[in-house]
């Protein structure tokens, strides 16, 4: 099942559609496929842990 998720799109911060891939998926890269995706997405900064509030 995870080979089926190659790519997942978003809406980038420009408005425009921003296609990652992944390239080969398996099940040892994380124990969720939404895990492996979240990863991906912080390695890219895409995704914070942390709000930085800037006054």
């Amino acid at each position: 099942m995870w080979n089926a998720y190659k790519y997942v799109a978003l809406l980038g911060k420009d408005n425009k559609i921003r296609v990652i891939d992944f390239g080969q998926v398996n099940s040892s890269q994380a124990d969720k496929l939404v895990n492996l995706i979240i990863n991906k997405l912080r390695q890219s900064d895409d995704v914070i842990d942390i709000i930085n509030r800037s006054c």
